[in-house]
């Protein structure tokens, strides 16, 4: 059976999902940047930082293991959505309590509020029908384009109003609920199968056995993705966080999204030709090419161009971000060539391989962020961020001629 077609749909969806959301949302950032200035920027970066810290600390794998498992899936529903409450639940309680050490942690004290109201959003987010995750499993590209493009639209809107009505980082706060408020409602409303208050201790053994190395993945990776953010935020304070993390954001989103797309495409369609492992390595490697060809032309803007780009997107009070902005060009390049890796990775099932590149990215930047911070000041943590993911690249590579290899003999 051929997933071709499938494939390029799935592109033509997603793509036009994931295209059409990050122009709006730097025509957002732009409407916003006018408005908040960086320590504002940098308080809801702590924010979202920490909520992230926290989700990603708890993460059970469950979405990939339904996509990854072949066969019916649909009594996991239930269990799934059951530890979703709780987690989503926890994760609230913690955050608002935790609240007042994580403002004088980042000596931020205009935090405190902001991440108590944050706290909502993991709240709201655990009662979410887990059953969304079919959209990606059963290839239906079309429906969760549509899907989507509505809870961004909700998101987006109510940011830009709340954000001109408060003049407050509390706004952006009020786009994130509002957004998974209407995901909530959606997701019990249109998406089938609804689950029920059902519990499986047998099913939760075989989900959190199958997403255990998903799960230090996870960490490793938002280490990876944030730990900069965390050195920045306590060293350098707000204001040089909120320059960076939206340098950061408008240098790899651009540049990262050919690499999310076809992965998010074709991580189920490798999945359904696993069992041929010469066909699915010939399709792997179709879609690195078309990653990097699709993401060098975007990454070469970032890096000649800086300083227009900068103007264009947040106006001449926020240059200092593009000298960050033209470093971090090369960061969505090389991300977008590992994330393409990971499909093929975990369509083999070597869910450990993806631990350990990232565990090797995230020393790499820890180790040398605090160094370079110390020579180059702000530019040294986009440095540190490079070399870590430039780093990563060599055991990504290692681990796929090694599944490549030892699929082969297990054909042989």
């Amino acid at each position: 059976m051929s997933y071709y077609s499938d494939t390029k749909k799935g592109v033509i969806w997603i793509g036009a999902y994931r295209g059409l959301t990050r122009v709006l949302s730097v025509a957002r950032m732009a409407l916003v940047a006018r408005v908040l200035v960086p320590e504002q920027f940098g308080i809801y970066g702590i924010a979202v930082l920490v909520l992230s810290f926290l989700e990603i600390f708890t993460e059970t794998g469950i979405n990939t293991v339904l996509i990854q498992t072949k066969g019916k899936v649909y009594q996991y529903i239930s269990t799934a959505w059951i530890v979703s409450i709780v987690r989503g639940t926890f994760i609230s309680l913690l955050l608002f309590l935790a609240a007042p050490l994580i403002s004088d942690f980042f000596n931020a004290k205009d935090a405190l509020n902001l991440l108590r109201f944050t706290s909502l959003v993991p709240l709201i987010r655990g009662f979410i029908n887990p059953s969304v995750v079919f959209f990606q499993r059963n290839l239906l590209f079309r429906t969760e384009f549509l899907y989507r493009t509505t809870i961004f639209f909700v998101d987006a809107s109510i940011t830009v109003i709340s954000v001109y009505i408060l003049r407050s980082p509390f706004a952006l706060i009020c786009g994130l609920l509002s957004g998974a408020i209407v995901e909530l409602l959606m997701s019990h409303l249109v998406v089938f199968p609804s689950p029920n208050v059902e519990f499986d201790v047998k099913r939760l053994r075989f989900i959190l056995n199958k997403g255990r190395w998903l799960t230090l993945s996870g960490i490793f990776d938002y280490l990876f993705q944030n730990g900069d953010n965390l050195v920045i935020g306590r060293i350098l304070g707000s204001g040089s966080l909120g320059i960076y993390q939206s340098s950061y954001q408008v240098a790899t989103q651009p540049v990262t999204e050919a690499g999310t797309i076809l992965s998010k495409v074709t991580f189920p369609v490798f999945v359904k030709i696993s069992n041929d492992k010469e066909r699915l390595y010939f399709a792997y490697l179709k879609t690195l090419y078309a990653t990097f060809l699709l993401v060098l032309p975007v990454a070469s803007l970032f890096v000649i161009f800086p300083n227009q780009i900068v103007r264009l997107i947040f106006g001449d009070n926020w240059l200092a971000a593009a000298p960050i902005l033209q470093i971090l060009g090369v960061l969505g390049l090389s991300k977008s060539l590992i994330l393409t890796s990971y499909s093929y990775l975990l369509a083999c099932h070597r869910q450990k391989n993806i631990t350990i590149i990232t565990a090797i990215g995230t020393f790499t930047l820890l180790f040398s962020i605090i160094p370079l911070i110390s020579f180059f000041g702000l530019i040294g943590a986009a440095y540190a961020a490079v070399l870590g993911s430039v780093i990563s690249l060599i055991p990504t590579y290692h681990f796929v001629k090694k599944a490549k290899s030892t699929n082969n003999s297990a054909q042989i």
